[in-house]
């Protein structure tokens, strides 16, 4: 059977999948107060989709880091995708214009409505 790992990564991947060639426009984000041990990366499908890739760098057990994703406007929907749980969103919000989270050891994708 596979690893935790490699069914991780598969999700990952499977949330973030698409093939077409198109020109990338912005999304005006920001993450106050944001600890030196969090990380961000910026995706964007060909459908106008953002994908925000947000991660901590703490070793597991090591504890959480409390932040909030300031999504520069509001937008109608943000979908929280967790790939150590599956592929489908753990949290749909509506019309927001940040999202609160907790990092601990691996990544969380919000998708963002353009």
């Amino acid at each position: 059977s596979a690893k935790p790992a490699a069914t991780y990564m598969h999700n990952f991947t499977t949330i973030l999948a698409d093939i077409t060639d198109f020109t990338p426009s912005s999304l005006n984000y920001s993450i106050p107060s944001e600890p030196v041990t969090v990380h961000d990366l910026l995706l964007q499908k060909s459908s106008g989709q953002f994908e925000l890739v947000v991660w901590d760098d703490r070793p597991v057990g090591e504890g959480t880091d409390p932040i909030t994703v300031n999504l520069g406007g509001t937008h109608a929907t943000v979908n929280v995708y967790d790939p150590t749980v599956g592929t489908t969103a753990t949290q749909t919000l509506t019309n927001v214009s940040s999202v609160p989270l907790t990092l601990s050891d691996h990544p969380v994708i919000l998708s963002v409505s353009p």
